[in-house]
């Protein structure tokens, strides 16, 4: 029982560190003027996901959307230290 929270942990934060690199590249690309598909994709991309896996997340429970909310926004403190723009 105790392993699906930790499973959708995991998947989690895989999702919001790929979800927060995502959005970091998508203003690299609009910034320095990237392509069009590549900046629509990216944002396709990991809106999708991110709704998958928290939809999975949701039919296995509340402790396993919890689970899963907690990865991603883990996800997204690795990614903003990483850069170096986390206080």
């Amino acid at each position: 029982m105790i392993l699906v929270p930790l499973l959708f942990l995991a998947l989690g934060g895989l999702a919001g560190t790929a979800h927060f690199v995502a959005i970091w590249y998508d203003a690299r690309y609009r910034i320095e003027g990237g392509a069009l598909i590549a900046i629509v994709s990216l944002g396709v991309g990991r809106l999708v996901a991110t709704v998958l896996i928290l939809l999975l997340a949701a039919f296995h429970g509340w402790p396993a959307l919890l689970a899963a909310v907690a990865g991603f926004m883990s996800g997204r403190h690795i990614v903003m230290h990483r850069l170096g723009r986390a206080e």
